[in-house]
């Protein structure tokens, strides 16, 4: 019974916290397509077709996947291989988000191999925190740990993003539903913890 209490409170906690870190919104759509089209070259071309797409992803997964194909369409035309990377990952989250598990994972990897051939650890983070949820909303949650874990190893090199609180999130609520609820809470002090220090050098600021 304790058990199951605790578990239900882990899980109440996390999805408030994911509430606060989400960073879509589609309100900024119609802004970025308007830079889209003031655009001067196609590499910000690219940047703002997958922006829009990203922000599309799950309210509109459909328009989500077009945006992506888009800018890996002109990536490609451009030899562009961060485009390439942040495309995929786009394409990725919003088949994730459309419920097509499978395909991706396919795009999930693709974006992977693009930012480890261009040596990107913060970028890589990115997507291997994207794949790990894919694979929790899919129940294969060793695979999903495996990812946000070596998301952590990269996060060390990213300290300026401030990311590293959404990666213990994701670690603690990966041994949350693994019902490992001793690791689970020391990752998500650990989050609040930052959070909590952010929170007062914004303060400080």
């Amino acid at each position: 019974m304790t058990e199951r209490i605790l578990k239900n409170c882990f899980i109440a906690i996390f999805l408030l916290l994911a509430k606060e870190i989400d960073a879509q919104d589609a309100g900024t759509i119609p802004s970025y397509k308007d830079s889209l089209r003031q655009a001067l070259n196609d590499s910000m071309r690219v940047e703002f077709l997958w922006r829009i797409g990203f922000n599309f992803s799950q309210s509109d997964p459909d328009s989500g996947i077009f945006y992506a194909k888009k800018s890996y369409e002109l990536s490609k035309r451009i030899k562009f291989v961060k485009g390439f990377g942040d495309s995929e990952n786009i394409w990725a989250f919003s088949l994730a988000s459309a419920g097509l598990y499978d395909s991706a994972n396919v795009h999930y990897a693709n974006a992977l191999k693009h930012f480890q051939t261009l040596n990107d650890p913060c970028n890589t983070t990115v997507v291997l925190g994207n794949w790990g949820w894919n694979y929790l909303n899919h129940h294969e949650d060793v695979k999903g740990l495996e990812c946000f874990l070596e998301a952590e190893k990269l996060d060390r090199a990213c300290d300026s993003r401030g990311w590293k609180s959404t990666t213990y999130y994701n670690i603690g609520a990966a041994y949350n539903r693994m019902q490992d609820y001793n690791k689970a809470t020391s990752y998500f002090d650990q989050a609040i913890e930052i959070d909590e220090i952010k929170k007062d050098s914004a303060k400080l600021a």
